[in-house]
């Protein structure tokens, strides 16, 4: 049996190569990952019990799972020139714009124009498809911790925070924090996702019920090295020089103070951040 704490460990070693490489933003990179999550899932539905996992899918969240891949799946199939007049007249005339060339060939034609980004469009939703499910098995499996699936990904926030800041320091190669992405834009918003999960799992901590016999300190330790990581990820953030990313991360900080305010609610939006609702 695949155990959730190593599909979760495959889950992101396959994650991090693609942010690590350029952001998976050459596609070599990003089938590598793409190729690892559907091995990891084959692996995980072969090898696990039907009764240790999680309950089916409710109807409204199963049909659009199905039916999504179905309609990227349907623009590869090739079609005649009649059907592709009443779906795409603009793909249509693009067809006939062949016919003096080959006009056996463009008789016949798909509706994506360019099918092999078709094809790995078709595959990366899939894969996210596959990531999805996974991270709802993992936190069911998990259900006394759902926070546990985002521990990977806070972890490499960690890392790309701190790469940009060494390149800010160290004025490599233009000075601003962009880690090992290409887009600063992205950069940031990798980081001002994670931000909240850190910051509200800080206050959620001191926010628990303290036991008898229980000694205070490891929780304020905990909160205080989440913060430590929410801080650094702020700081990287305002770093990258990204706008929207600094916006971005002000609403999340804004969010976060008024939550403080209503200590009752502070479990519910946890969960739900944990949910990535």
């Amino acid at each position: 049996m695949l155990g959730p704490a190593i599909t979760l460990l495959l889950l992101a070693l396959a994650l991090g190569w693609s942010v690590f490489f350029k952001a998976g933003v050459w596609p070599q990179d990003w089938d590598i990952t793409l190729g690892a999550i559907g091995l990891i899932s084959v692996c995980y539905w072969f090898f696990t019990r039907p009764i240790h996992r999680a309950p089916p899918l409710s109807p409204w969240l199963r049909w659009p799972i199905i039916l999504f891949p179905c309609y990227l799946a349907f623009q590869l199939v090739p079609l005649p020139l009649a059907a592709l007049e009443i779906l795409s007249p603009a793909r249509a005339q693009l067809a006939k714009a062949l016919v003096p060339v080959a006009p056996g060939a463009a008789s016949w034609a798909p509706l994506s124009v360019n099918p092999p980004a078709a094809v790995l469009a078709f595959f990366t939703v899939a894969g996210y498809i596959a990531t999805f499910l996974l991270v709802r098995e993992l936190a069911w499996r998990w259900a006394s911790r759902p926070w546990m699936p985002l521990i990977p990904l806070v972890a490499i926030a960690v890392l790309e925070a701190t790469v940009g800041m060494f390149q800010v320091f160290t004025r490599w190669p233009s000075g601003e924090a962009t880690g090992t992405y290409t887009n600063r834009d992205h950069f940031a918003g990798l980081l001002e996702m994670l931000l909240p999960v850190a910051a509200l799992h800080g206050l959620a901590i001191l926010r628990r019920r303290k036991k008898r016999f229980h000694s205070p300190a490891l929780p304020a330790i905990q909160a205080c090295a989440l913060w430590a990581v929410a801080a650094l990820l702020l700081l990287a953030i305002v770093y990258s020089l990204s706008r929207m990313g600094f916006l971005v991360a002000l609403c999340v900080l804004f969010l976060v103070s008024a939550i403080s305010l209503a200590p009752r609610r502070v479990s519910r939006v946890w969960r739900w951040s944990s949910l990535g609702l």
